[in-house]
């Protein structure tokens, strides 16, 4: 886990000891959303996201979450399109899918099951 957040730019957990408990803490990147670096290159060093589905997950990143509507107002697309744009970064594990139909929301990060 220590070595998976420092690759990823993000501090490494803090242990702790408290009240007979042990404490892990896994410090996110707050407000500084810019240091954290998404391995997004595939074996032969090509991007696997398009120059949108970056400004998708940047979004995500930054705002907390995106929509198929925020795709389609901001990035002049179908929904079709959006959709589809939408999902390569939840299959890469950048995106988490919640919500059906056009509630459906993409928060940043894996799904959890």
């Amino acid at each position: 886990m220590k070595s998976a957040m420092l690759e990823h730019g993000l501090d490494a957990p803090r242990l702790a000891h408290q009240d007979d408990y042990f404490v892990v803490t896994l410090p996110g990147a707050g407000k500084n959303v810019d240091r954290i670096r998404v391995p997004v290159i595939n074996k032969e060093g090509q991007s696997q996201l398009t120059r949108r589905q970056v400004q998708i997950v940047e979004e995500a990143t930054t705002r907390g979450f995106v929509s198929t509507k925020w795709c389609t107002d901001n990035l002049d697309v179908t929904r079709d399109t959006a959709f589809r744009d939408l999902t390569a970064p939840c299959e890469l594990g950048l995106l988490a899918k919640t919500g059906t139909g056009r509630g459906t929301k993409y928060f940043p990060g894996r799904a959890t099951k």
